[in-house]
């Protein structure tokens, strides 16, 4: 089985994101991180599931998009 390592970039940007939709509602806010942390669990059994990062060119490095 994989694992799923977060970049502090990445929890970085979630808290953005959380404060962000939080100003208008905070449960969607936690909905929205939470769904977007759930989406990658599917790396976990599925590794090489997505796109190679660019940045990187690793081919154990790996991106999903999340919605837009």
């Amino acid at each position: 089985m994989g694992q799923v390592r977060w970049t502090e970039k990445s929890v970085s940007d979630l808290s953005a994101i959380h404060e962000y939709i939080s100003r208008n509602s905070v449960i969607y806010a936690s909905r929205f991180i939470n769904s977007i942390i759930k989406s990658t669990d599917k790396l976990k059994t599925q590794p090489f599931l997505g796109r190679i990062v660019p940045e990187f060119d690793n081919k154990l490095i790996r991106e999903i998009f999340y919605k837009s």
